[in-house]
């Protein structure tokens, strides 16, 4: 088989894994059987290969054999710029974290809630240079208050969801996630997926973690997000930030910038080299990183939006499932 179609074929398979067919386990045989005849593979071959690439894409696959329920969850993620002022140390943006939390209550269905650190934990981690890793003692009280900042804001967001009827409870990262040089390597998401079989929204934030190869890093809420959606097989996935998408240029200070309405790996390239840095300390990588982390997940067959949670509905109509309302991360 030429090298073209094999990359295709690959890709297939990806696509449909990846895209949680609820009967994918009934029509597997079929399925593969019908590839296999299409490319002039021979059934075993195939069938080898599709097994290798559902044990690295798709863990939701063991779960199925062994009977436990799938729940795929809505994830949303509330930007640190939507939630507070990043130009003021510790400020909430109290009215618009009430609205937003009343807007989350349009989920119907399992919820996860991740947020950002903007004026709390990028302000303590930038001062003490918590994302390039251990460099000396002074930085484990920086750790230290760069986490607690965070609990302090995850706080508020759960109070504003409590008050808005959503159960919710705080998930700790940097408890759960297994870091090394930045990037997650495992999470422990057992009590992750009980909460949302019970009914009760876990809530996640970016956090200074311990990591195994630099000591302690940052591990982003736009990491965890697509983590999550891979390892949970999100329904859909909806980042809430303060403009209207992905830019041309930083819409902020160019009154010429263009709203990009979709990206892919191919049209990124054109994109990245024009694209603002983001308002006020980010030790994340601001929108840029936001759509690198994302294109990894469409990588895996599935699509994000970015949306201007800013602005009152729109994070509400994202989720009732109205399109067109920001930029639309996938691929091809």
């Amino acid at each position: 088989m030429a090298s073209a179609a094999a990359a295709a074929l690959v890709e297939t398979i990806k696509a449909t894994i990846m895209g949680g067919h609820p009967d994918y386990l009934k029509i597997r045989s079929e399925w593969i059987r019908k590839l296999a005849h299409e490319y002039e593979v021979p059934f075993k071959d195939l069938e080898k290969v599709v097994k290798r690439i559902e044990n690295s894409y798709a863990p939701w696959m063991r779960m199925a054999g062994e009977g436990q329920k799938l729940i795929r969850p809505t994830i949303v993620k509330l930007g640190g710029s939507v939630i507070t002022d990043k130009r003021r140390k510790f400020m909430v943006k109290q009215a618009a974290l009430r609205r937003l939390a009343n807007e989350l209550t349009a989920v119907k269905g399992p919820l996860v809630v991740v947020h950002g650190g903007g004026s709390f934990g990028h302000t303590v981690a930038f001062k003490y240079n918590i994302a390039k890793g251990y460099e000396g003692e002074r930085q484990l009280m920086g750790f230290s208050l760069t986490h607690r900042a965070m609990e302090k804001l995850n706080a508020h967001v759960i109070d504003a969801l409590q008050k808005a009827g959503l159960p919710s409870v705080a998930i700790q990262p940097s408890a759960c996630a297994v870091v090394r040089d930045g990037r997650i390597e495992s999470m422990e998401l057992t009590p992750v997926r009980k909460f949302l079989e019970l009914g009760i929204i876990p809530v996640l934030y970016g956090d200074a973690v311990p990591d195994l190869s630099r000591g302690m890093s940052i591990l982003s809420g736009d990491q965890l997000v697509v983590y999550l959606a891979r390892e949970l097989r999100a329904s859909h996935v909806i980042l809430g930030v303060d403009v209207d998408g992905v830019y041309t240029a930083d819409p902020k200070v160019r009154g010429n910038a263009r709203l990009v309405r979709m990206i892919t790996p191919t049209s990124w390239r054109d994109v990245v080299k024009s694209i603002g840095a983001a308002g006020g300390p980010d030790v994340t990588g601001g929108m840029a990183n936001k759509v690198e982390e994302l294109l990894r997940l469409a990588e895996s067959g599935i699509e994000a939006e970015i949306v201007n949670a800013a602005k009152p509905d729109i994070l509400k109509r994202a989720i009732l499932g109205e399109r067109g309302l920001g930029t639309t991360i996938k691929v091809g």
